[in-house]
């Protein structure tokens, strides 16, 4: 769960005409949260911890606004923005990402309360990572993520980051203050290893989704380090262009290593044609036949959702009719490894 900026935080703060020190004393009347409040809590913890304020506002949040304001120009304005007529400037709000704690600041005659925010503004909802480190390498008490910071532009040209990202890279600094305590928890894995480590495995990642990949990877290596035997493992990597290729020089080691028999890149920018990781896998045909059916490996697909997963399924699929069978064949094949849990999709 990420923290709110000072910022915005303090906008709220001079909205609400508070000093953040305040304790507030939370009691649930017919409260429909998945996640109960603290029942105890100061009102800067739960403007920088609890509440989204940095989130983007819904129409009902400018509808409140409206009725609160005491100004009569804010309040036209508020109306219009509410309004039929005021779509486009409603959208234009909404293309310059004002967040709530922007919109209090920027109608400063709406008498609102913690009540209000309680009411209208959502909890800060967690951000899920894919763990990429193995624990079997590096030990019980690390954890890596692969992450991409999340930057844009407003349309007025003004420089926006995501909170997360913005969170993790420009509030949390343990190299100056030494471990930081981070609210966070683990689900179950999507995806999981094979049950044996002789198992092939055919690996497809775009952008982040390498993270599993690399903590299977890591895994492998630490497996293979103890002597266990180790099947083939296949990495198909698609990106934009080279800098987005993480763990290239620790890949290319594990490949020299014998850990990973083989990478195969699509890196879509980095040339005059598009290539994606779709035809790497049609291109090679004959090694995903080698791993998924003759060697009766795993496939793992990790990565943005849209036409890439299905498009990765009429790969293998092809992959499998170029080995000597009919399409029906081909078909009911994938969908036993799905059913078996060879076909692993990590997509959103």
């Amino acid at each position: 769960w990420p923290s709110n900026p000072k910022k915005q935080v303090d906008m709220c703060l001079m909205a609400l005409n508070m000093k953040g020190d305040e304790i507030l004393y939370l009691r649930p009347i017919d409260s429909n949260r998945s996640v109960p409040l603290p029942e105890v809590i100061d009102v800067r913890s739960l403007l920088t911890q609890v509440l989204d304020i940095a989130g983007w506002p819904k129409r009902r949040f400018y509808e409140m606004l409206k009725l609160s304001a005491t100004d009569a120009g804010e309040k036209e304005q508020l109306q219009k923005l509410c309004s039929k007529e005021g779509k486009a400037e409603y959208q234009a709000y909404a293309d310059e990402s004002y967040t709530y704690a922007e919109l209090l600041q920027k109608f400063p005659s709406c008498k609102v309360s913690i009540g209000h925010l309680l009411d209208y503004v959502p909890d800060i909802k967690p951000r899920l990572y894919s763990i990429a480190s193995s624990s079997r390498l590096r030990g019980d008490n690390v954890c890596h993520l692969c992450i991409i910071k999340n930057e844009w532009n407003a349309t007025s040209g003004r420089s926006l980051t995501g909170l997360s990202t913005r969170w993790l890279s420009e509030d949390l600094h343990p190299s100056e203050v030494g471990n930081i305590g981070v609210r966070a928890c683990v689900h179950p894995s999507a995806v999981t290893l094979p049950e044996k480590h002789s198992t092939p495995m055919l690996m497809v990642a775009l952008g982040t989704g390498i993270a599993p990949m690399r903590a299977f990877i890591e895994e492998r290596a630490a497996a293979k380090k103890d002597g266990e035997d180790c099947g083939p493992m296949a990495l198909f990597f698609g990106a934009r262009n080279r800098q987005e290729y993480s763990y290239e020089a620790e890949f290319d080691q594990y490949q020299k290593d014998g850990v990973l028999t083989h990478i195969h890149l699509a890196l879509s920018r980095e040339q005059k044609e598009k290539i994606y990781v779709t035809h790497r896998l049609q291109q090679n045909k004959k090694l995903v036949y080698d791993l998924i059916h003759e060697k009766e490996g795993n496939l793992y697909l990790c990565g943005p959702g849209g036409n890439v997963p299905p498009q990765v399924r009429q790969a293998v699929i092809d992959a499998i009719k170029e080995g000597g069978h009919s399409a029906e064949y081909a078909e009911k094949y994938v969908q036993e490894m799905q059913i078996n849990g060879r076909y692993n999709v990590e997509a959103w």
